[in-house]
């Protein structure tokens, strides 16, 4: 956002430039308003984050790769329970961390590595599953190769440029702790027996091209 002001402000040294232009330009009462719309900003994209990981390890759990506990179901609200407590616990250890902007940080880079693994998966899937219906296809190609998405990877890995080194090695270490809770839980349910609808999928399609 940029903000233009005919008269001087002293917003260099200021922790938050945009209330100090509003204050000067509407009063103190100005810098109260942000305060609370910045308040409730931060609440909504908290509910959706709860929202959204308890859904995933609800997701997770059902394909065998986490706790099957996850993926119970409350009788009456139909909702993952569970993995809603869960997530509402992991925020409230995080959040007594006291340093919520570290926190802050490593959730950016976590939807950023969201974004670039979306975007690398649209162009893997143009070439390893160039004939699955699809109901949107991505605008602007190069033959089959997706320009838009390669852009959108490009955009990710730079912004990862603006990142401390110890923030980038944080998320590092959450993700390794992840994969390798992954792994485990993984090769318990394929010693089971077990398989992932992905795999399921993928088992299909394989089958499909060996038929044509």
């Amino acid at each position: 956002m940029t903000v233009h002001c005919p008269f001087p402000l002293p917003t260099a040294n200021s922790k938050a430039p945009l209330t100090t232009v509003a204050e000067k330009a509407w009063g103190p009462q100005a810098g109260t308003l942000l305060a609370v719309i910045a308040l409730f900003s931060t609440g909504n994209t908290a509910l959706l984050l709860f929202i959204v990981v308890s859904r995933m390890l609800y997701g997770m759990s059902n394909d065998h790769s986490l706790p099957k506990f996850f993926s119970r179901v409350h009788t009456k609200r139909r909702t993952p329970h569970i993995a809603i407590l869960f997530t509402t616990i992991l925020g409230v250890g995080l959040v007594s961390m006291g340093n919520l902007k570290f926190v802050a940080l490593l959730t950016d880079i976590g939807i950023f590595i969201g974004y670039l693994a979306v975007n690398l998966a649209v162009i893997a899937l143009r070439y390893r599953e160039p004939n699955r219906k699809r109901l949107f296809r991505v605008p602007v190609n190069i033959g089959k190769f997706p320009v838009l998405p390669l852009l959108g990877a490009l955009t990710t890995v730079f912004m990862f440029l603006y990142f401390d080194l110890v923030i980038l090695l944080a998320e590092v270490g959450v993700i390794a702790i992840g994969l390798a809770l992954y792994l485990v839980f993984r090769r318990a349910a394929w010693a089971k027996g077990f398989t992932t609808h992905s795999e399921v999928d993928f088992r299909e399609i394989e089958a499909a091209k060996r038929k044509t």
